[in-house]
């Protein structure tokens, strides 16, 4: 008989006072403007035959997290 076990982990971080991005990237075109830290807004200029984008940040503190369209991202 097959048993399963469900294990559920919480980790708690400190929260991080810096908040500020090390590197974004995309998978396929180009960020406009360029990437810097202090830009809070991106557009990405892709060709039409792109279907899917994957984005890629990297925070500059290892505790921080960052939400793209919504969806929460930490450093791993």
């Amino acid at each position: 008989m097959l048993q399963l076990i469900l294990i559920c982990f919480i980790i708690i971080k400190a929260a991080s006072s810096n908040n500020a991005l090390y590197n974004l990237t995309i998978s396929s075109g180009t960020l406009v403007p360029d990437f810097t830290s202090e830009t809070l807004n991106y557009d990405a200029s892709v060709a039409n035959s792109v279907t899917s984008l994957d984005v890629i940040a990297v925070t500059a503190h290892p505790q921080a997290s960052f939400k793209i369209n919504g969806n929460v991202g930490t450093q791993n």
